[in-house]
């Protein structure tokens, strides 16, 4: 294993270069610098390389290393132009605040770093999880047409299908990663996600704390520490879906909110100043876009408890002057404006799909809650320790009316996790329906607020201790605070580390669940022998279910059903899957497969979900046995390649005939 970790050192690193040096330079350029400089580089990365890949699909470019340098250095020389324009520039932390903060980084980094490999096992373990498919099928489909703009990704794998937006900002970084050091589609995909996951999140949550608490050295460096240990985000999303475009999404909304600290004067200290913050958000904001549009209504529910606050804080002093009347208005605007702004995008045709999608309840009210206290949901066990810092960090933000957003935040996302994990009704999925009523994605909100709100709460065990042990000046605060988070690391087995890897394995245990798996060892085998067997230019048919889907990321074969999700196929390709096994009779099913390519069919034993109805959504699809029109390639076992032989013999047939057995192929 340690031979296989070390010969993916350069893929690992070409996604470090990609998903957060290549933004350096840009917010150098902004006048950046410190923790808020590589905080806020992979925001910009994102934005610039996924702008650019939609500039080149739009310009039929093949996406590539030169074009998105390009993009960079582009992205770099405009910085420069706005910060001139901008003006002045921040001040400087102190060497010790960045020390700090970078020990704080470097810490959540080594820790999650194991938890990733105890996880993984091998650089490139296989995702046995439903929405990978269609992520590593976009993949093969951006490496094959060169085409990795959001505004066509949606429909690259669906053969004669017209574009389909899909946000591509993930897709984008792991395929210029995969052009620039090569490697399997699995690996790079785990690259950029592990890089995601335990650089560019730690970092994210530093600068907010920098941003909520100011330049106090003690408290950013648990903050880099408490990031890794919610298993809610990141790993939580490295194993459900699995989400890897939420995840790079969600990984920017800390930096964002800091951003909109600063927009609004509310910034401890600035790192930043409100000006350039102004640009920086709207930058990030189409980054987060182009990662995954629900994330922004994440931030804008955040940013929207944080402006409601501020202006009850400021209606107050209002009502004391005796201006009553300003009051009102103030406040109003503060909730009409969010919620009519909330209400515009629920009613824009992308939401309304989101939302219609409804997940079963996975557990009562009251057990919602408690999950939600204890850091606990779906579920998992509790992170006791965590959960009372973070209790301590609530009451301690409310004592400061400053920070009383911060606890106003987290009770918000708590109750939407709740409504999305117990209660599911229509009305409440008015709410939680931006995000697919999906406990999973909800639940990754809570460390955003969970993590500062945790290094509040262990400052404020420090002070108390401090206070009571008579230690204000022989021990400064920082270095108590410091040791409680090295206790409190300890003592949870290093953040958890053990219990987050177990977490994200289940999905990518390919050896360990062999009945349920999307792909096999032997199967994956199988599709290596045949690869040869295939001309490059072929499409084969397949039922997705069975795992050959992943023919396509994985040898580099095309499919003609590259996800699971058949909503999103053609009528054509529906034809094809009720009937493509009687093409040597049925000259419409003929037809098809000769305008799409397809030459070969593959079958295999169905084990990934074998109880969902879908699966049996392709009854053409399937071995032919002694159906004339196929012939033998390659067998093993259920596994069988064959070669579609009869449509060439019959393409002046009849299209009106009906297939034998009189269906016309509508479902």
């Amino acid at each position: 294993m340690a031979d296989a970790w070390s010969h993916a050192v350069p893929l690992w690193a070409t996604a470090v270069v990609w998903t957060l040096l290549a933004g350096l330079p840009i917010a150098s350029a902004m006048g950046l610098r410190g923790c808020a400089a590589w905080a806020a580089a992979p925001a910009l990365a994102v934005t610039t390389l996924s702008m650019a890949a939609v500039a080149a699909g739009a310009a039929s470019v093949r996406w590539s290393p030169v074009v998105a340098l390009g993009a960079v250095v582009l992205a770099t020389l405009l910085a420069m132009a706005v910060n001139g324009l901008v003006g002045g520039r921040p001040a400087r932390d102190p060497g010790s605040v960045r020390a700090c903060a970078a020990g704080g980084v470097l810490a959540g980094a080594l820790l999650g770093g194991v938890a990733l490999v105890l996880a993984l096992r091998t650089p490139a373990a296989l995702s046995q999880s439903f929405d990978a498919v269609f992520h590593y099928t976009a993949l093969a489909a951006i490496r094959d047409s060169g085409d990795a703009s959001s505004l066509t990704v949606g429909a690259l794998d669906v053969p004669g299908a017209p574009p389909r937006f899909y946000p591509a900002a993930w897709h984008d970084l792991t395929a210029m990663v995969l052009a620039t050091a090569g490697g399997a589609i699995p690996a790079g995909a785990n690259a950029v996600a592990g890089v995601i996951a335990v650089l560019v999140w730690p970092l994210a949550c530093v600068f907010l704390a920098r941003q909520v608490f100011g330049p106090k050295p003690g408290t950013l460096a648990v903050t880099g520490l408490y990031s890794v240990g919610f298993t809610a985000f990141p790993w939580g999303l490295l194993k459900w879906g699995v989400l890897w475009p939420n995840l790079l999404g969600m990984s920017l909304v800390p930096v964002a909110l800091g951003l909109v600290l600063a927009v609004m004067g509310r910034a401890v200290d600035d790192a930043v100043g409100r000006p350039r913050a102004l640009v920086l958000l709207a930058v990030t904001l189409v980054g987060m876009a182009f990662a995954h549009p629900n994330t922004v209504v994440f931030l804008a529910v955040l940013a929207s408890v944080l402006i409601l606050v501020t202006t009850a804080q400021r209606a107050r002093e209002h009502v004391a002057d005796g201006r009553v009347g300003r009051a009102g208005w103030t406040v109003a605007a503060a909730v009409v404006v969010p919620v009519a702004l909330l209400a515009g995008l629920r009613m824009t045709p992308l939401m309304r799909e989101v939302a219609a999608v409804w997940w079963a309840p996975t557990t009562t009210a009251a057990g919602a809650v408690g999950e939600a206290l204890l850091h606990a949901t779906h579920g998992r066990r509790a992170e006791w320790l965590l959960a009372a810092v973070v209790l301590v960090g609530i009451v301690r933000s409310l004592r400061d009316p400053g920070l009383r957003w911060l606890a106003a935040a987290h009770a918000v996302s708590a109750a939407l996790f709740v409504m999305a994990a117990s209660i599911q009704s229509p009305w409440t999925m008015l709410l939680t329906g931006f995000w697919y009523s999906d406990s999973w994605r909800i639940a990754a909100m809570l460390p955003i607020t969970g993590v500062p709100l945790a290094a509040l709460g262990t400052v404020a065990i420090a002070e108390w201790l401090r206070e009571r042990i008579d230690l204000r000046v022989a021990v400064p605060v920082g270095a108590t605070t410091l040791l409680i988070a090295a206790i409190i690391a300890g003592a949870t087995k290093g953040m958890h580390l053990g219990r987050s890897a177990m977490l994200v394995h289940s999905t990518f245990a390919a050896e360990d669940a062999p009945a349920t798996n999307m792909v096999s060892p032997d199967e994956a085998e199988f599709f290596a022998r045949i690869r040869d067997r295939i001309e490059p230019d072929a499409v084969v048919a397949n039922n997705p279910w069975d795992g050959s889907a992943l023919l396509w990321p994985l040898q580099g074969r095309r499919v003609l059903f590259g996800q699971l999700d058949g909503r999103k196929q053609t009528a054509e390709q529906n034809y094809l899957a009720q009937n493509l096994v009687f093409a040597a009779s049925d000259a419409r099913a003929c037809r098809i497969a000769t305008k799409l390519g397809v030459r070969y069919l593959l079958v295999g034993e169905v084990h990934f979900w074998p109880a969902d109805p879908r699966v049996d959504d392709y009854p053409g699809v399937r071995d032919p046995g002694r159906i004339t029109g196929f012939r033998l390639v390659e067998r093993q076992g259920e596994l069988a390649l064959f070669a579609l032989s009869s449509c060439s013999e019959n393409s002046n047939l009849d299209s009106s005939a009906p297939a034998p057995d009189g269906r016309r192929g509508t479902r």
